[in-house]
């Protein structure tokens, strides 16, 4: 499986040549800059002052001064070019995998999770562009650079005194590379928990209403506490093992070499080897010589990170999606849906799904499905409006099967009222025309909005509000009623014009009156739309052409109402329990 992760970033990198160029510039400009104090400060001690040539001396010492401002105004360009250059990655990235995700099959989502795929969105792509793709990787090339230059003045200066220093490279490399493993592992753990975080925190909200319904705040807090100590735990055990292990053994390491050296430069200073300046020197570059063997293998840790983080990421690009199709189906004539021996069944769930279900449903008919809750019906409405995919049999339009319709244009097509309300914490206005922009509405759209208001009854209860159609519906509708809830969604789908109407439990929470006049417009469509409609309450389809009885994912009875009262099978005891 292709790397899309990488090959995105790679793609951005190659379009970014500029600014890769001037954070190189910058960075290695810093670089040298830096070391340059110390040749100042060797040549000060060791040749002016000596010779008592105070003037350059002063100059000297205000370029000393003067340097450490330079250095920090590079770096100010060289952090600002980074910020550049990792938004823009982040932003190529996230958008790439935002694209993916909406075109993943829902059911395939739960591979990763809600809350993992927030967190992979936002913070891991975020952590793995600007932190490891820019900071880390790209400070490579000029830390290499910077560390030929730091060793070629410091052979210079001293070949003896340089020879003992780069001793310590080999025991980096050494320690980093055991500790390699162990670091991967600690990452591993830390982002699983974070994602398990992630995920809580998502259900929690979605569910904030039931919690203090049903006094669960105590169980909450428990499992919240619990997520705690185990992010705390790995935490603790990433930070120990990274700044008191990995760089207590290093900065021992570094520590016994300098002790070495500085012990050894005072031999060649009493033998006049080298000069009292030569060492003074050696005593500024040696801290930054061992900075940029740390920075140069940590890099190896970090790269290990990255890789965990890319592994998550790509992780996401490998879930399935949904074939597209290209056809573009006849929004000029209503279309024959067939059924020909579908099957589908809910892997790790009691609801059996759909088992060689057949059904030939004629152009403008009104068919009423009922049943047993868990029998199937909305499982019917996935699979033709392609939420799922049939293991078995096929689905078509007017003898085409559906996979073969471009499914953008298929879903205007086919219009689908789920039975769990959908609403964004926007205007009624907003919600109602989705996904068309109110800065897009024309006089033609416009008068279908009010077309469709009248139709699905919204334009009763709206028309009341101090704002109207501008009001905000907040937290998927904590501020309607249910039946204010349905008619806005109902009105969504009148307002794409569908050839197919699927509408599940479109009524559950409608006052009788309300539910009359709905009914009422759905016969205004009759024989102008398919109109197929999943109903527990049997009022909701009593003018059906003919009504389906599903159970345990076949058709167990069809007819019209009167027809399968005389049954007296399923729908007539269904029609008994609702007599008043």
């Amino acid at each position: 499986m292709a790397n899309q992760a990488r090959s995105a970033i790679i793609e951005v990198l190659k379009k970014s040549k500029k600014v890769l160029f001037l954070i190189l510039f910058f960075n290695i400009s810093a670089s040298l800059v830096s070391i340059l104090q110390p040749v100042i400060f060797k040549e000060l001690f060791d040749e002016l002052l000596p010779r008592k040539e105070i003037n350059t001396a002063i100059f000297y010492i205000l370029l000393i001064v003067l340097i450490p401002v330079l250095f920090a105004a590079l770096n100010s360009f060289t952090a600002y070019y980074n910020n550049e250059l990792g938004n823009k990655l982040s932003k190529n990235l996230r958008m790439r995998l935002f694209s993916h995700v909406l075109q993943i099959r829902p059911k395939h989502m739960d591979q990763v999770g809600r809350g993992e795929m927030m967190n992979r969105l936002t913070s891991q792509v975020g952590m793995l562009c600007e932190v490891f793709v820019v900071e880390t990787v790209m400070s490579v090339v000029s830390n290499l650079i910077l560390l030929f230059a730091t060793l070629w003045i410091m052979f210079s200066m001293s070949i003896e005194l340089t020879s003992v220093a780069i001793v310590s490279f080999p025991v980096f490399m050494y320690i980093f590379k055991r500790f390699r493993k162990k670091t991967e592992t600690l990452d591993e753990n830390y982002y699983s928990i974070l994602e398990k975080g992630m995920s809580y925190l998502n259900d929690f909200f979605s569910n904030l209403k039931s919690v203090q319904i049903f006094n669960g705040q105590e169980v909450e807090k428990k499992r919240w506490n619990d997520w705690n100590d185990q992010a705390w735990n790995v935490s603790k055990k990433s930070y120990v093992f990274h700044h008191m292990v990995v760089n207590l053994i290093a900065d021992t390491v570094i520590s016994l070499i300098t002790g070495i050296i500085y012990g050894y430069s005072l031999y060649l200073i009493v033998s006049g080897k080298i000069s009292p300046g030569t060492l003074l020197a050696f005593i500024i570059l040696l801290p930054r010589l061992y900075s940029i063997f740390k920075s140069l293998f940590t890099v190896n840790i970090d790269l290990t990170r990255m890789k965990v983080i890319m592994g998550n990421i790509n992780e996401i690009f490998q879930l399935d999606k949904l074939p597209y199709g290209s056809l573009t189906p006849d929004f000029n004539r209503i279309p024959r849906l067939e059924l020909k021996n579908v099957s589908y069944s809910h892997a790790g769930e009691n609801s059996p799904g759909i088992s060689n279900f057949d059904l030939d449903v004629a152009p403008g008919s009104f068919v009423g499905i009922v049943g047993l809750s868990g029998s199937g019906k909305s499982t019917l409405f996935e699979l033709v409006h392609r939420h799922i995919e049939p293991e078995s049999g096929e689905i078509l339009l007017d003898g085409i099967r559906i996979s073969e319709f471009n499914i953008h244009q298929f879903r205007k097509y086919v219009g689908y009222n789920p039975q769990k309300p959908i609403l964004w914490n926007h205007s009624i206005l907003e919600n109602i025309i989705y996904p068309i922009q109110k800065e897009e509405l024309n006089e033609a759209l416009l008068q279908r909005f009010d077309h469709v208001v009248e139709l699905a009854h919204v334009k009763d209860f709206v028309e009341i509000m101090p704002n109207k159609y501008d009001t905000k519906v907040e937290s998927n509708g904590e501020n309607l009623s249910g039946g204010e809830i349905q008619r806005i969604l109902l009105a969504r789908t009148f307002m794409h014009d569908p050839k197919i109407l699927m509408l599940d439990e479109y009524t559950s929470a409608l006052d009788a009156i309300t539910e009359s006049h709905l009914n009422d417009t759905l016969l205004k469509l009759k024989g102008r739309q398919t109109i197929l409609v999943i109903a527990h309450r049997l009022s909701t389809v009593k003018n059906a052409d003919y009504i389906i009885v599903v159970d345990h994912g076949k058709i167990a009875e069809k007819g019209s109402p009167d027809e399968l009262l005389s049954q007296k099978g399923i729908f007539y005891s269904m029609h008994e329990k609702q007599r008043i």
